[in-house]
């Protein structure tokens, strides 16, 4: 399955990096700042936002 292969190298990626770089402040195309450490919480935020729609779909 794709999804398992890309989730696989996100997760190599993310622990390819030092606590230093997983809270360096980057700015997005809008100007924003963000951390990865913020963007992984909304990731998982964001996916478990999904399984629950899922759940819900499959159980009705």
């Amino acid at each position: 399955m794709e999804a398992v292969q890309y989730r696989r190298e996100i997760l190599s990626l993310l622990k390819s990096f030092t606590d230093k770089d997983f809270m360096k402040a980057h700015e997005d195309a809008d100007g924003n700042l963000f951390t990865i450490h913020q963007y992984v919480n909304d990731f998982i935020w964001h996916d478990q936002h999904h399984i629950g729609q899922m759940k819900n779909f499959i159980s009705n």
